[in-house]
């Protein structure tokens, strides 16, 4: 009987790890920003990224209804105490995914960076509704 001939078993091991090296390495490298280990791990684990940011975002919006829960007088009377309530002072790191170090629950100005999170919080007053943004946070 004649040996088989053809590539070793441990070439074409070696082969399909330098392949699947190439794919994550290539993947890691087309998600883009951040640092090499963090894009391997949204490019192997996108998942995790989305439950992290929507929990994030879950919370600005509980800080929101918070504030809507409210009786408020005045559309003023509703900033200021917006001002002092963690939808305006409470701010994450986002960086992971293409954010900002700084994102804040409110919508903020384009050149503060990627605002992920981004919570339009609408409250209705006796006299009127205010919608808190950057503005009524920071002034």
């Amino acid at each position: 009987m004649r040996k088989a001939q053809g590539l070793p078993l441990n070439v074409l091991v070696l082969g399909a790890l330098a392949i699947l090296v190439l794919v994550v390495l290539g993947g890691a490298f087309m998600v883009g920003g951040g640092s090499i280990f963090a894009n391997i791990a949204r490019f192997l684990m996108p998942h995790v990224g989305g439950a992290e940011l929507n929990s994030m975002r879950q919370t600005c919006e509980g800080y929101c209804t918070n504030l809507q829960g409210r009786a408020y007088s005045s559309p003023d009377e509703a900033k200021n105490s917006a001002r002092n309530n963690l939808f305006c002072l409470q701010y994450y790191n986002t960086t992971a995914y293409q954010g900002t170090d700084e994102d804040h629950c409110y919508p903020q100005t384009p050149t503060q960076g990627n605002d992920l999170l981004s919570i339009t919080c609408t409250i209705t007053t006796a006299t009127g509704t205010v919608t808190i943004g950057e503005d009524e946070c920071t002034s």
